[in-house]
């Protein structure tokens, strides 16, 4: 009688010596798998940032940026968009892009593309984005250096938003100022930037038709924006800042 009881006494320790030894257990599985996921995290962010490096440097060579513009890959996991070379939004911010277009500079502010379903060649030599959308502000500063006359915003009669371009010529041995005002549009043909609807003011002097023909041909030059294939003007709109124009693309590939 007394042997039996002394093993019930003693079962009840047994239990107990266990239960430390499963908590311990299990504490070491939940470090491990909270180490994995921190390792995982880490790994997710450091390949995201050297991809969006790529994708910068991508853009820059392609538009012959003077900067890098920044870059940022949205969508979680990351690691298996890498895998595939196959990335859901990649958005492109810039404050200022400086180029050149026909051996023109052109400077763009206020820079913001925004690309939805982006696929990457294996060896990145090739990125397309399969819808492209965005916005940038072409200065007038800018404009003024293409057409080589002051170019600033002008308000029409009607609340219209116009563009003024002011020249001052020689006539008759007198300088003549000759205001210019038109509506912005894009050519897709040439892929630049006209003004529609132009009207012509000189002062209170009778030109010659000819001598304002010739004024409307020189001011009116078209301006290259060297947009990349595939991508287009969809709204521009003259503000006090600038030219405001709207972008869009559909399979716009940069090499």
């Amino acid at each position: 009688m007394s042997s039996t009881t002394r093993t019930d006494e003693r079962t009840p320790s047994r239990k107990a010596a266990s239960r430390p030894r499963s908590r311990r257990g299990l504490i070491t599985v939940l470090v491990l798998v909270l180490v994995l996921a921190v390792v995982a995290v880490a790994a997710d962010m450091i390949t995201r940032k050297v991809a969006e490096d790529q994708f910068a440097t991508i853009l820059r060579d392609e538009l012959g940026m003077s900067e890098t513009p920044a870059v940022d890959i949205k969508g979680v996991p990351f690691l298996t968009q890498l895998a595939a070379r196959d990335f859901r939004t990649v958005s492109v911010s810039a404050s200022r892009a400086d180029f050149t277009a026909e051996g023109r500079p052109i400077t763009l502010e206020d820079v913001v593309l925004n690309a939805n379903g982006v696929t990457a060649s294996s060896d990145w030599a090739t990125v397309t984005a399969h819808d492209l959308s965005g916005a940038a502000l072409l200065p007038w500063d800018t404009t003024s250096e293409v057409i080589g006359a002051t170019a600033e915003y002008d308000k029409g009669p009607n609340g219209e938003h116009r563009i003024k371009v002011t020249h001052t010529i020689e006539f008759q041995s007198i300088e003549v100022p000759v205001v210019l005002t038109g509506a912005p549009r894009y050519d897709p043909q040439t892929k630049k930037l006209a003004l529609d609807d132009a009207q012509v003011q000189i002062a209170t002097y009778q030109l010659p038709a000819d001598l304002v023909q010739d004024l409307l041909s020189r001011a009116l030059q078209p301006i290259d924006l060297g947009l990349p294939d595939g991508v287009e003007p969809t709204g521009l709109r003259p503000t006090p800042d600038g030219l405001r124009i709207q972008l869009a693309g559909t399979d716009v590939t940069f090499r």
